[in-house]
């Protein structure tokens, strides 16, 4: 009678490993949406930084959001001219280079005519110290079909800067799947 024995056979082989964003998807397959179809509004807007500045595909320029205080919420609402895929954003700070957006929530609607009225789905909350941002840039997986992506920003005594607290975000950047 013969059996079979199970062998296994290792081996060794070079390849580089695909570059990866904070949430885990191929750099490659990603591809950014064009800033020119996504409007955006929101409150503590101010005219000396303004909330457009966020996307205007310049990290030179930055929003400021300021002065906060203990619990303050402040929102930047983003619209997108045609329902699509967000696959993740992408928040950068070159201004401070660190995570100044407070504890942040992100939520999704399709129905929204203003950025505030309407059905909003809950996605996810980054929360200061929380997670690890390089230098102030992270991503955020949203994963959803939807018309606008909305963050919710509140101080909570950590996660802003300056004397006069603030928040600062340099460039926001929207992913969907090639």
């Amino acid at each position: 009678m013969k059996k079979l024995i199970p062998i296994l056979f290792l081996m060794s082989c070079e390849y580089d490993l695909p570059k990866t964003s904070l949430v885990d998807e191929p750099i490659e397959a990603l591809q950014q949406i064009d800033k020119s179809t996504i409007s955006v509004v929101g409150t503590g807007n101010r005219d000396d930084f303004p909330i457009t500045n966020t996307i205007d595909d310049s990290q030179g320029s930055f929003m400021v959001i300021g002065t906060v205080y203990q619990d303050d919420s402040f929102y930047l609402a983003y619209k997108f001219d045609i329902e699509a895929y967000i696959s993740s954003i992408e928040i950068i700070d070159n201004y401070t280079n660190a995570y100044n957006i407070g504890d942040a929530e992100y939520y999704v609607s399709s129905d929204s005519t203003d950025g505030i009225d309407g059905s909003w789905e809950y996605i996810r909350e980054t929360k200061f110290g929380d997670i690890n941002w390089i230098a102030g840039n992270g991503s955020v997986a949203i994963d959803r079909t939807t018309r606008w992506v909305k963050m919710v920003m509140t101080y909570r005594g950590t996660g802003a800067m300056g004397m006069t607290p603030a928040f600062y975000i340099s460039e926001i950047n929207f992913y969907k799947w090639g």
